[in-house]
C-alpha cells in the first residue's frame, strides 16, 4: 500500500514538473519570435533613418510591406500615422506574425526631422 501511495505522490510531481517545461519551451518560442521581430523593426527604422529625409516616404511608401525572413509568415508595415507631409516624420514600423492560429505583432515609433 505504501508502495502505491507514493507512486501516486510521484507521478503527481512528475505531471507537475513535465508542464513547467512544457510552458518554458513555449515560452523560449515566444521570446526567440519576439527578439527576432524586434530586431526587424530596429534594423528598418535604422534604415529609414538613415535616407535623406526628402526621399524617406519615396523609398518607404505609407502602408508598404516586406517579408521578416527570420519570422515564418511573419511581414513588417512602414505607416507615416501623422501623414508624410509632417515634419518631423512620424514612422511607426509593425511587424507581425502568425503563432498558434493568432495574430502578433509589435509596434515601434520613430520620429524623423529634416534638421
Amino acid at each position: 500500500m505504501e508502495v502505491v501511495v507514493a507512486l501516486g505522490v510521484i507521478s503527481i510531481a512528475l505531471t507537475g514538473t513535465l508542464n513547467l517545461f512544457t510552458t518554458g519551451f513555449k515560452s523560449l518560442a515566444f521570446s526567440d519570435k519576439m527578439t527576432v521581430a524586434l530586431n526587424a523593426a530596429r534594423a528598418k527604422l535604422e534604415e529609414i533613418k538613415g535616407a535623406e529625409f526628402s526621399q524617406i516616404t519615396l523609398l518607404y511608401p505609407d502602408g508598404s510591406t516586406y517579408p521578416v525572413s527570420n519570422l515564418n509568415g511573419g511581414t513588417l508595415r512602414v505607416e507615416y500615422p501623422n501623414g508624410i507631409s509632417s515634419d518631423p516624420l512620424v514612422v511607426r514600423v509593425t511587424v507581425t506574425w502568425p503563432e498558434g492560429g493568432v495574430e502578433r505583432s509589435i509596434d515601434l515609433v520613430t520620429m524623423v526631422s529634416s534638421g
